[in-house]
């Protein structure tokens, strides 16, 4: 993912980037591949560290930008996220982030707060929804092994089975 891609992103979910973004941009890009689809990304705090906040299909996380440091980054799978509240004020606002071990707190920019809650949530219907298709895929095959056993043992015909079978895997 390039640095234009993530311009594009931004214009189209109205990110506010910050006056010089090449070091956010850049540190989204070495981060996160192109199979794991940018959702949110926008300057934020973490306590006092500046860095990126980000949201993909697959995690949140936190790429803190230091001066003498370099990067380094932190995240939470989305699947591991327990709840999210946000606080907001008239300028800044805080997204809290519960997982299995810890809440973790970022700031950022009150008009992106309701932004990142509903990437983060968009995260996991997506996830779930993939979950939803793998489990009706593996009651599908169930299925086709049952009445596979129906034919083996002479109660169904083949060109039952074959029906059934097209009806079952959507042909």
């Amino acid at each position: 993912m390039t640095n234009e891609d993530l311009k594009r992103i931004a214009v189209e979910k109205k990110i506010v980037l910050p006056p010089f973004p090449a070091k956010y941009l850049t540190s989204i890009s070495k981060e996160l591949s192109d199979e794991e689809g940018v959702l949110f990304f926008c300057q934020a705090k973490e306590g006092k560290i500046d860095g990126t906040f980000f949201v993909s299909k697959k995690r949140v996380g936190f790429i803190k930008l230091g001066f003498f440091s370099g990067t380094s980054a932190v995240s939470v799978d989305i699947n591991r996220i327990n709840s999210i509240a946000k606080r907001k004020g008239v300028l800044s606002g805080e997204i809290e982030i519960w997982d299995n071990a810890a809440k973790i707190v970022y700031s950022m920019s009150s008009l992106h707060v309701d932004m990142a809650e509903n990437a983060i949530k968009e995260a996991k219907t997506l996830l779930e929804q993939k979950n939803n298709v793998s489990i009706n895929q593996t009651s599908a095959a169930d299925e086709i092994l049952k009445f596979k056993n129906l034919l083996d043992q002479g109660i169904i015909t083949q060109d039952e089975f074959d029906k059934k079978k097209k009806e079952l895997l959507g042909l």
